[in-house]
């Protein structure tokens, strides 16, 4: 799938991302020809997804160094501001749980943090 081998997301998970940030992507404006929510988005993937040098990413969406900096600040920012809603930490109690757990997979270890995917 070509969109997933660039950017790492499935077509529909950038959509629904795009959604959440939008507003915050947003000038408001057309004077001066800003990049959209969504060129702004998929230029933040790209890099992210790539690890590339802003000019690398600049040069293949054909923006400028500067443009492409703007978009990963303004994206990440966004980004984090839903932070809460979707990242939770488990409290002790859970942490033992989850550890117990882990440990009946993989054995004796120890572990200081458990990721879980977000369905």
């Amino acid at each position: 799938m070509e969109v997933y081998r660039r950017y790492r997301f499935i077509p529909a998970t950038i959509l629904t991302l795009l959604n959440l940030v939008a507003d915050s992507l947003d000038f408001g404006t057309l004077r001066n020809s800003p990049l959209l929510p969504i060129q702004q988005l998929c230029i933040f993937l790209r890099a992210m997804a790539t690890g590339s040098f802003q000019l690398v990413v600049g040069d293949t969406v054909r923006v400028s160094q500067p443009s492409v900096s703007r978009c990963c600040r303004r994206v990440g920012r966004a980004i984090a501001r839903l932070a809460r809603r979707y990242v939770r930490f488990p409290d002790r109690e859970e942490c033992k749980t989850l550890k117990s757990r882990f440990q009946s997979i993989a054995g004796e270890c120890q572990i200081c943090v458990c990721l879980n995917d977000l369905d």
